[in-house]
């Protein structure tokens, strides 16, 4: 990910080549790499950031490449190699996130399934960020703080880093926000002093099978000012997370996760400030206020709703009944 020294970038300590249509490689350190794959950070002669990705194949077949405003994807079928240049350098850190998630959807990939998995990861992302992107809102940075300080304060204390972040299907448009096996946690968050009502936003969310047991986590949280010392930003809870991360590898999925919701450290959050209250737990049992998809009339879908939370306070569990249920 980032080197040691005052190196912020992997590839900063790399030389230029002297020749054009040349780079100058390093195969991504273990770190980042536990299987070793041939994935190198690299620099090309006009001093550009790289990365290189080798693979192997049978028989070699064009294949269409995703196209950036401010990457060139380059397929060489004479090296087997995928190059992955950032034209623009002022874009630095979300290439890095880029560079980061393919390297770790390729970790578990043979070197002949390599090219096609790269290329469909950069489809993914040449979708995104073709799309006008904008800072997110203040709800959902009050969304996703919810979702971190559940990863952090109870998912990464039942589970190892891969799993805990593994079972973080949020960001990748899961039915709920986190899912561990038959485990399955929503979070919401909502304002200290608002009315008790907070939104499901399809009839599919509080519903399950009877296999699966789905608890329901609500998360104070309220704006405040910068005189308030307690309070903190949404750059704030993310730096605590990544900080809380010791393998490298698994920072790499979190800044994936993270940029699949529209957070990049480029966006300034520092002049939207929270403060935390208390956090609820609800056991989704038979009897709690909810709208049963089952009922629903054929063709009616996309259904959203309010739950009062003053109709739930039976169902509220201690937060050790979660952790026992995740473990």
């Amino acid at each position: 990910m980032m080197t040691m020294g005052t190196s912020k970038y992997s590839w900063d300590e790399l030389a230029a080549p002297s020749q054009e249509n040349e780079f100058m490689a390093r195969l991504v350190a273990d770190e980042d790499n536990p299987r070793r794959k041939r994935i190198f950070w690299a620099k090309s002669w006009n001093s550009h950031p790289v990365l290189l990705v080798e693979y192997k194949y049978d028989v070699w077949r064009p294949i269409s490449l995703p196209v950036f405003k401010n990457i060139r994807v380059v397929d060489n079928k004479n090296k087997a190699t995928i190059a992955i240049e950032l034209l623009d350098l002022d874009l630095c850190d979300i290439f890095l996130k880029v560079c980061q998630d393919i390297i770790y959807s390729l970790q578990d990939v043979s070197s002949k399934a390599s090219r096609r998995a790269c290329i469909f990861r950069l489809e993914k992302w040449s979708s995104f960020l073709r799309t006008s992107r904008a800072r997110l809102s203040p709800e959902e940075q009050k969304g996703l703080i919810a979702e971190l300080r559940f990863l952090e304060r109870d998912s990464l204390v039942v589970h190892n880093e891969h799993d805990a972040i593994c079972g973080w299907s949020g960001p990748e448009l899961g039915a709920r926000d986190f899912e561990y096996g038959q485990v399955l946690v929503e979070i919401k968050s909502k304002r200290s002093s608002a009315n008790t009502s907070i939104a499901i936003s399809s009839e599919e969310q509080l519903n399950v099978n009877e296999s699966e047991q789905l608890f329901l986590c609500v998360i104070e949280l309220n704006s405040t000012t910068a005189e308030d010392d307690k309070g903190f930003s949404l750059t704030d809870v993310v730096d605590e997370v990544r900080g809380s991360l010791e393998s490298s590898l698994q920072r790499s999925a979190l800044e994936s996760k993270l940029a699949k919701i529209g957070y990049f450290d480029e966006d300034d959050y520092s002049d939207t400030r929270w403060s935390e209250g208390e956090t609820y737990y609800y056991a989704v049992l038979d009897g709690f206020p909810k709208i049963d998809s089952q009922l629903c009339s054929p063709g009616v879908n996309r259904v959203t709703y309010q739950v009062d939370l003053d109709y739930c306070e039976k169902y509220l569990v201690d937060r050790e009944q979660v952790i026992n249920a995740m473990r």
